[in-house]
């Protein structure tokens, strides 16, 4: 279903992580490590101090932080939590709300975030730290007060103006996004501007204008060359204008890059779907699956592949997953039933059909 591709917007949030709030201690040794990206080596260093004796508050966070940056967020926990058992600062309460983020968990992450901002209300970072997690879970009103709060602090705090033209671009106001992606690619180069490039292309593409679209996913792209999910939209900017040996080319350069990544064969999937390439569609749907089996329109898709090319019994078998995971939606019904119907299943089809008009009134789903 050509619908099931959306644009990759790569959010400025991960990089709100970790040394935002490094902490300054006596532990000045393990801290610099840190500082210098040394993550393994600081990790070392303050478990020697800790092993030794040392079981300050300050001990406690330096090691949580080693442990975030490593990825090992469960364990980076329990040392922040043991710092703030302490010493409860703000720089500790940021650190366990970034954690909670990671684990999926933004309300444990606002909690942390506002302990965070109730000790120092001077810190832009948590406020933006706080409107991501708020972004995440669809409170834009509170996002956009926490980024302009964070800007309000620190002006030139980029990714709080990054984040808000994301959050403008969620609520569908594309003027104000548009505003503060633009104030945003007025700063100096960093190393995030690619991503500033990669949402206005968004924008744009969103406007109709896949001409300036290409133009800023080409300057992301320069900028930033290694990252997959900008070559996935520009892929899928050159098939709007209907250079698809272009976007073939973007969508298996992103799968060299990131070939755990779902995204980029999803989108060749739908390219190959569209020019009849079945075969190739079907190998690229089954593989984004298996890289993103909580995407279950995908069995959707393969069941159009195995419908349109005369699979019928194979179609309603992948509708029928599709159905069990979001027995709602009124598409999946509709699907079957052309299935059914080519297999003179006409009580099965009517059934299907007539399930999926009801489900059209009652949840106003538009019609295909």
């Amino acid at each position: 279903m050509r619908n099931s591709i959306t644009i990759v917007v790569t959010l400025i949030s991960v990089f709100a992580c970790g040394h935002a709030l490094a902490a300054d201690s006596k532990h000045k040794e393990a801290a610099a490590l840190l500082k210098q990206k040394h993550y393994a080596e600081a990790l070392a260093k303050i478990e020697k101090e800790i092993g030794g004796g040392a079981h300050d508050f300050a001990a406690y966070q330096v090691r949580g932080e080693a442990h975030l940056e490593l990825g090992d967020v469960e364990k980076a926990v329990e040392d922040f939590s043991k710092s703030l058992s302490l010493k409860p600062t703000a720089k500790c309460y940021d650190d366990l709300g970034i954690c909670y983020r990671r684990l999926g968990q933004p309300e444990k992450a606002v909690v942390n975030y506002s302990a965070a901002i109730a000790i120092d209300p001077t810190l832009a970072i948590i406020f933006h730290n706080r409107g991501i997690s708020y972004q995440f879970l669809g409170q834009y009103d509170k996002a956009l007060k926490d980024f302009g709060q964070a800007l309000k602090l620190d002006p030139k705090l980029g990714e709080a103006r990054l984040e808000r033209a994301e959050t403008y671009r969620r609520m569908g106001d594309l003027p104000k996004a548009f505003l503060d992606v633009d104030e945003f690619l007025r700063l100096p180069p960093n190393e995030i501007t690619a991503l500033g490039y990669n949402l206005r292309g968004v924008l744009y593409k969103k406007s109709g204008k896949p001409e300036k679209a290409l133009a800023d996913y080409d300057k992301a792209i320069q900028t930033n060359p290694k990252d997959a999910d900008f070559l996935v939209n520009r892929g899928l900017v050159y098939e709007v204008l209907k250079q698809t040996a272009k976007a073939f080319a973007d969508y298996d350069l992103a799968i060299q890059i990131s070939p755990t990544l779902a995204a980029p064969y999803l989108a060749r999937g739908e390219l190959s779907s569209a020019l009849d390439k079945f075969d190739a569609a079907l190998k690229d749907y089954k593989k984004a699956l298996d890289l993103a089996p909580t995407n279950t329109d995908l069995h959707f898709d393969i069941g159009i592949v195995y419908r349109r090319t005369g699979k019928y019994q194979e179609a309603i078998e992948e509708y029928n997953k599709g159905i069990k995971a979001n027995p709602t939606l009124a598409w999946g019904y509709e699907l079957r039933a052309l299935a059914y119907t080519k297999l003179g299943k006409k009580d099965l089809a009517a059934v299907d059909e007539a399930k999926a008009k009801e489900l059209h009134s009652k949840t106003k789903q538009p019609v295909r």
